[in-house]
């Protein structure tokens, strides 16, 4: 899928930004942008970098995307972890990894619905 990456586009596609200062995880750095790379790249590696890659991971995360800006309360967050857990995802990857890194890469606009 990819292939001869920086260290630094790595570092990004995997959510963790190198700093002169340390490092930094989350939003700050995907604040970093990697250049020509998609946002589907993005999801596929920092999942692959959690263990939870696959190969329908894109699209598992834009289905939960919509189904949290069709319904953006704590009953569509629930409802969004049930479509994984339907699509085959083992539960302990369907809150923190699979759901919350494809929200933070596909939709970040609705990553405060995931704390409702």
């Amino acid at each position: 899928m990819l292939k001869y990456l920086s260290a630094g586009a790595f570092a990004v596609l995997s959510g963790i930004a190198l700093t002169v200062a340390g490092t930094v995880s989350g939003a700050a750095a995907q604040a970093v942008p990697a250049p020509g790379i998609s946002p589907e790249s993005v999801l596929h590696a920092r999942l692959a970098v959690l263990g939870a890659d696959r190969p329908d991971a894109a699209a598992l995360g834009a289905q939960a995307c919509g189904t949290l800006r069709a319904n953006p309360t704590a009953d569509g967050s629930r409802t969004a972890r049930r479509q994984l857990g339907d699509a085959g995802v083992p539960a302990g990857f369907q809150e923190g990894w699979v759901l919350g890194t494809s929200v933070d890469v596909l939709c970040p606009e609705l990553a405060a619905v995931l704390r409702i």
